[in-house]
């Protein structure tokens, strides 16, 4: 059991750490793209709100589909939605493309990480409810907590490191 809630905190942590490594460099690689703070702040919380929309339907995939396979799905699809993500922030700093197709790109790349990401988080704790007794279930939640709360201190610590080599490096290490 001790195995199986490292791997969940483990999963937590890292999807975490990908939410936020974006968080201390997202403001001036816009500002380097000739983009404003509008479009940062489009770009950052409309993929906030599709990891509100799609987390419940995450949970009940996770209900019908299983657990693992949901988890990995989520990291699947994150993998993907992050190179995109990183592509299309590179295609823009290389002037290879621009204005509104650029916005666009970046708008939906984000999004599908937020599509994503909560399919870790959801499903981490319907498994942790799992594989817990009534005893451990909250210690385990608690995990789950901890687990969110480092990844969301890391992910900005992460970027700053690798931002010290260029602003687009955190996004390829995410």
């Amino acid at each position: 059991m001790g195995r199986v809630r490292v791997s969940i905190f483990f999963s937590v942590f890292v999807a975490m750490v990908g939410l936020m490594i974006i968080a201390p460099v997202m403001p001036p690689l816009i500002r380097e793209l000739g983009l404003s703070e509008t479009h940062s702040g489009l770009i950052i919380s409309l993929g906030s709100v599709a990891m509100a929309v799609m987390a419940p339907v995450w949970g009940r995939w996770s209900d019908t589909k299983g657990r693992k396979p949901v988890i990995l799905i989520g990291f699947l699809g994150m993998f993907v939605s992050y190179v995109l993500f990183t592509l299309t922030m590179y295609a823009g700093l290389a002037n290879l493309i621009g204005g509104g197709l650029l916005v666009t790109l970046l708008i939906v790349a984000r999004g599908m990480v937020g599509m994503f990401i909560p399919a870790v988080p959801s499903s981490a704790q319907a498994y942790m409810a799992d594989v817990t007794d009534e005893k451990g279930r909250a210690s385990g939640m608690a995990l789950i907590g901890a687990a969110n709360g480092m990844g969301l201190v890391m992910g900005p610590a992460i970027a700053g490191v690798f931002a010290l080599i260029g602003l687009i490096w955190p996004l390829y290490i995410g």
